[in-house]
């Protein structure tokens, strides 16, 4: 039997492949650009200088000092709360060290 009509519903309603419609059912688009850890050399030498380490976090960056405090700095976060940030963790691996 020759069927003309290709793949779908026939005329006598055999349905040859569910009905489903061809091409993509789903369009998955990026909600942002992508992100990395600044290379500024001025943030990478406050991270260094106050012996912290970053990496990047839900929605933010985070810095983390050696015993495991860690601070949030929000995309676009001036030189200033870097270096506030990074001086407090740094003052607090100090007192740890210090404190028996």
């Amino acid at each position: 039997m020759r069927h003309l009509e290709g793949r779908g519903k026939r005329e006598d309603g055999f349905d040859l492949d569910g009905g489903q419609s061809r091409g993509p059912t789903v369009v998955v688009r990026a909600a942002r650009d992508a992100v990395k850890f600044p290379d500024d050399p001025t943030i990478v030498g406050i991270v260094e200088k106050a012996m912290c380490i970053g990496r990047l976090g839900e929605n933010c960056y985070v810095i983390k000092n050696v015993y495991g405090d860690e601070r949030a700095v929000p995309y676009g976060a001036s030189l200033e709360t870097w270096r506030l940030l990074t001086q407090e963790l740094a003052d607090i691996a100090l007192h740890k060290a210090l404190t028996p």
